[in-house]
């Protein structure tokens, strides 16, 4: 039973019944004041500020134009912020 202000968790059937509906584009979701896209399963993962400090470091030092690889282990959010 869920206590009061706990958020509500899908079964595994939800999850791919969501992720079937909006696939390819995923479900929009704001994260560091980026918008992109996320699978039903990992929206739940990121919060509306996700990893600020290092959001913060990369803003303020590359520039467009440089290489930049992305080792993180996870959805690539930082990936599509730093495509911009």
């Amino acid at each position: 039973m869920r206590r009061p202000g706990e958020a509500m968790r899908l079964g595994p059937l939800a999850y791919a019944c969501l992720d079937a509906l909006t696939r390819p584009w995923g479900i929009p979701r704001t994260i560091n004041g980026r918008r992109v896209r996320l699978s039903a399963r990992c929206v739940r993962a990121f919060p509306a500020a996700f990893e600020e400090d290092v959001t913060c470091s990369y803003d303020a030092t590359i520039q467009p134009g440089m290489t930049v690889a992305d080792v993180s282990a996870h959805v690539r959010v930082h990936t599509l912020a730093l495509a911009e």
